[in-house]
């Protein structure tokens, strides 16, 4: 892709998720995007708004699939036990930091330890564009549920696109007996520009949330792979 093509994407990109980067700030051990973005809308990340989803007709959607060779139980563990700054660090994203309604902690990506998915932790991303440019991004987990098999995050109101990710997860079993798990992740979304939501978001979209759930099943050495609904 050439340069100029490369410019031209972040900087629609850029309006759709966040702030563009900035000059580092004081606030040491965050990426300075992420500076930047609490800088504007405030450090207090429990103030922050959630989208309001009270009409999800309003949004588009979007779904992916992913099959991983694992039994349900183990996987889920995983993905509720792991480190956010392992499951974060891709060539698409990087942790920003995390508050904690626990104890009402910020936690940095060079703490000593940073706490599990939790519900009511709000994060903030870095997330990389066209291979150079960085934005940041903020939600709130809002559901682990084990019985459902469900967890879920939303979009907070500050960023500039709005919505919900759910991701479910499914038992199933193959043909010789072994057990492994189906993945759904559902996105609904909108930015308020038509155009970026149904030519640009998706594809970027799923580079996102491919890197995530891959450096999950990595971190435990299993299989995963896209697959059609």
């Amino acid at each position: 892709m050439r340069k100029g093509s490369c410019i031209a994407i972040a900087l629609i990109v850029s309006t759709v998720l966040g702030c563009a980067s900035s000059p580092a700030s004081a606030h040491g051990g965050v990426p300075r995007t992420v500076r930047r973005f609490l800088d504007d809308h405030g450090w207090d990340l429990s103030a922050y708004e959630q989208s309001d989803l009270s009409d999800l007709d309003r949004y588009y959607r979007h779904d992916r699939f992913y099959v991983v060779g694992a039994p349900l139980d183990e996987l889920w563990n995983l993905y509720v036990s792991i480190d956010p700054r392992l499951a974060w660090r891709t060539d698409k994203t990087g942790f920003g930091l995390v508050w904690d309604p626990a104890g009402d902690a910020l936690y940095r990506a060079g703490d000593d330890v940073v706490p599990p998915f939790a519900v009511g932790q709000v994060m903030v991303l870095e997330l990389e564009i066209a291979g150079f440019y960085r934005l940041p991004v903020a939600f709130r987990v809002t559901e682990i549920d084990r019985a459902a098999a469900v967890i879920g995050f939303v979009y907070l109101a500050e960023n500039k696109s709005n919505g919900m990710q759910r991701i479910g997860f499914s038992s199933a079993v193959d043909s010789s007996g072994r057990r492994y798990t189906t993945i759904q992740h559902s996105t609904w979304y909108r930015s308020g520009d038509d155009f970026r939501d149904r030519r640009l978001y998706g594809g970027f979209h799923e580079s996102i949330i491919d890197a995530f759930h891959d450096a999950i099943a990595a971190s435990a050495g299993y299989s995963i792979e896209v697959v059609e609904p």
